[in-house]
């Protein structure tokens, strides 16, 4: 059973994506969605080696954020499809 952890919050303004962290279980995924976009330059995802990690594109490019190397960079059709692979989703906000 997993889980997609949908990451809709800064985390230099919350504690959200530490809090998910805590409970990432092997097989989760995280998606960063509208602020949470800005933890692609958040330290806590360089440890995320095992975890697949997930933006939107559109969203980066609504924020003036550019992708990074380590992290996929997928559209909206991906999103729902991120949403049926797992079992369960979480939304942090």
């Amino acid at each position: 059973m997993s889980t997609l952890h949908i990451i809709r919050t800064s985390p230099f303004a919350t504690s959200d994506l530490s809090e998910c962290l805590n409970i990432l279980n092997s097989g989760d995924e995280i998606l960063l969605v509208d602020d949470g976009c800005y933890g692609l330059s958040h330290d806590l995802l360089k440890s995320l080696d095992p975890y697949s990690v997930y933006v939107i594109e559109q969203h980066l490019v609504a924020r003036g954020l550019n992708a990074v190397e380590n992290i996929q960079t997928i559209d909206m059709k991906m999103m729902v499809e991120l949403t049926l692979k797992h079992t369960n989703s979480i939304t942090w906000q």
